[in-house]
């Protein structure tokens, strides 16, 4: 019965230590797999402008809406008339409402503000387009010239095609450059690239470009307009920017 017993214990035992080594092995294999590493590449340009934007704004106030439609049509109609004279223009309404407008005076009787009619406002905007951006300065005076309220603003742009051009010739130099900055932390540790696991490229890849400009944020009257110097605008550059996440899969060396 005692060797049965001892048996059965050195049996249990060899067992026990053939699991133990076992576990052991994958675990060791578990920890030796590869690992993923996600990093962030870059890349950018700038480009040329090569067109504009220009936003007006006429704003007209009269008794009546009648009225205030009739004024601000005519004068729309004249500024569109003149810019036409000028070739490769595309010219767009870009907002349009009417509404009453009132003003608040205090009563110090009654110690309230009361609500007065002053008329009807219209509100136009049109934008005018051109790939000709030398023509920007000349567009806002003839805008402004011819009773229009408002710059808005003053866009300049690349051309769409070589934006679009430019943006997937970069995903390719981030992908690259993501590929670099992997290895270069990588060497630091006595690891390597195995494979790549992904790439995600970002979506919202844009070109940006220096703010927006206006002739010194404020609307020009007519009478400005004469008196004042020809407007000197031109473009500059826009940066184009394109980002990329590329997941390598990674092992010792």
């Amino acid at each position: 019965l005692l060797i049965i017993i001892q048996l059965s214990q050195q049996t249990y035992f060899q067992k026990n230590n053939k699991q133990q080594n076992e576990d052991c092995s994958c675990l060791e294999q578990k920890y030796l797999l590869p690992e993923p590493f996600r990093v962030k590449g870059q890349a950018s340009k700038t480009l040329n402008d090569t067109s504009f934007v220009v936003q007006f704004t006429l704003e007209t106030l009269e008794k009546t809406a009648t009225k205030s439609l009739q004024i601000n049509n005519e004068i729309i109609t004249e500024v569109q008339k003149q810019l036409k004279k000028i070739q490769k223009l595309v010219i767009s309404t870009s907002e349009f409402s009417v509404q009453p407008k009132y003003k608040y005076v205090y009563d110090k009787q009654t110690q309230q503000d009361n609500q007065i009619f002053e008329g009807y406002k219209v509100t136009n905007s049109i934008q005018v387009q051109s790939d000709q951006i030398e023509l920007a300065g000349q567009v806002i005076d003839i805008g402004i010239s011819n009773g229009m309220t408002a710059v808005d603003f003053v866009q300049f742009t690349p051309n769409q095609q070589n934006i679009k051009d430019s943006q997937q010739s970069l995903i390719e130099s981030a992908i690259q450059n993501s590929q670099f900055k992997a290895e270069s932390a990588l060497k630091a540790i006595n690891h390597k690239i195995l494979s790549i696991k992904s790439i995600e490229i970002v979506e919202d890849n844009k070109y940006t470009q220096p703010q927006k400009s206006d002739r010194n944020n404020r609307a020009y009257s007519a009478s400005e307009a004469d008196s004042a110097v020809s407007t000197q605008l031109s473009g500059s550059q826009s940066k184009i920017e394109v980002q990329v996440y590329v997941t390598f899969i990674i092992e010792k060396n």
